[in-house]
């Protein structure tokens, strides 16, 4: 049996298309009340926004917001 690859080379790009292809199917996934995708699509959305590495300045008076 084969094992599911868990290593991906993606660039940022990669991922820019693919968080915003699921924000479209989102859209459309909303208009036709299918909760259930609505709900597996924000999770996956969840899991990419987790793992972006935010950037923050090294000053010691940033403010955020």
């Amino acid at each position: 049996m084969a094992k599911p690859n868990t290593k991906f080379n993606l660039s940022v790009k990669d991922i820019d298309i693919i968080e915003s292809a699921l924000r479209t199917q989102l859209d459309k996934k909303i208009e036709k009340n299918d909760t259930q995708a609505v709900k597996e699509i924000r999770n996956v959305l969840g899991h990419i926004h987790q793992q972006k590495n935010w950037y923050r300045p090294k000053s010691t008076t940033y403010v955020s917001g």
